[in-house]
């Protein structure tokens, strides 16, 4: 079969149940993830070392398209990618785990779930570590699914601890960067809900030319 018809059948088996249980169906979340992906590719960023953007960008999605009281976290991060690896954000200081800013991750809070648009990427991640190939799926999971530390054992299994401070500085350092102001509002002009797509849109590039957005982030192959 091939490859885009198998990934249209995955996009159809999950979306029902998923619809009925997590924030958005996949094709929505894709949406989400591409769009925000695709606008960081072309202003020439590293989209998986961009979690504050995807963060920051998908809550103001979800709350102005979806009408979803989406909040902005960022803390430690844990999260089961194999039966033998793990991807951990965050740094050690003596026995303890923590979070601040230039060691953490950043997520959505919505409805009682973690929702994390950059989960696709961390297929990227775990081969600049040197891991074994991670699928790219997609990460919504009720908070109450979450496991402690020593509890995380299996792929999807993730913990998550939220810290103020962090998520204070993290919001006020994307603040200070104009360009991001303007790629945000990219994203949000450029942002069409599925199964319409989104309009020809260009943005310029570092050289001053102008870039022709397109969806080009890398499928999603299944969930977490």
């Amino acid at each position: 079969m091939p490859q885009a018809e198998q990934r249209s059948l995955e996009l159809r088996r999950y979306h029902p149940a998923m619809a009925k249980r997590v924030p958005l169906p996949l094709a929505d979340y894709q949406r989400v993830y591409q769009v925000i992906y695709s606008v960081v590719a072309a202003a020439e960023g590293q989209a998986h070392r961009a979690c504050s953007f995807f963060t920051i960008v998908g809550a103001m999605l979800l709350r102005e398209h979806y009408k979803l009281e989406a909040t902005i976290s960022a803390g430690l991060a844990v999260y089961q990618l194999t039966p033998d690896n793990v991807l951990f954000f965050g740094r050690r200081e003596g026995a303890r785990l923590v979070a601040d800013g230039d060691s953490y991750h950043a997520w959505v809070e919505v409805d009682g779930f973690a929702v994390d648009f950059m989960a696709p990427l961390f297929a990227d991640i775990a081969r600049e570590e040197g891991m074994p190939r991670v699928p790219r799926r997609m990460f919504q999971k009720p908070l109450a699914a979450m496991k402690g530390l020593d509890e995380i054992a299996s792929p999807g299994d993730f913990m998550l601890q939220h810290d103020s401070q962090t998520a204070s500085d993290v919001i006020d350092h994307f603040g200070e960067r104009a360009e991001h102001a303007d790629l945000m509002k990219v994203c949000q002009t450029w942002f069409e809900k599925p199964p319409r797509q989104p309009r020809q849109m260009g943005i310029a590039s570092s050289d001053g030319s102008r870039v022709m957005l397109t969806l080009r982030a890398p499928m999603i192959e299944g969930v977490w």
